[in-house]
């Protein structure tokens, strides 16, 4: 098998040492790849089911940090049989270097 069709698995986000979630809702870590280009830097991260109204960017100090929320929804009419779908949040953070012009993110 080749690197391109490996198998896709969610991973838990960690919670730092000394910090602890306040909401029962479980985190994930999405895949995310940074592409440094000749104008600028692509940040391309992997958050199925967040749209742009669930989709959450901040820069505090140095770290950029980027939040989606995932509504799990069943159509009307309809019950869950049977799920294998892990619905949790994504929240993933990036220490930026001093080079990066923070006034054009």
């Amino acid at each position: 098998m080749s690197d391109t069709n490996r198998e896709m698995t969610k991973k838990e986000a960690s919670v730092p040492e000394g910090v602890e979630r306040t909401k029962p809702r479980r985190v994930f870590k999405p895949d995310v790849d940074i592409i440094e280009e000749k104008d600028g830097t692509v940040l391309t991260a992997d958050l199925p089911g967040v749209g742009d109204k669930t989709l959450d960017i901040t820069l505090e100090k140095n770290i950029i940090t980027i939040r989606g929320r995932v509504e799990h929804e069943i159509p009307a009419g309809y019950r869950l049989a049977y799920g294998e779908y892990e619905v949790g949040d994504y929240e993933r953070a990036f220490t930026l270097s001093d080079e990066v012009d923070k006034e054009k993110i």
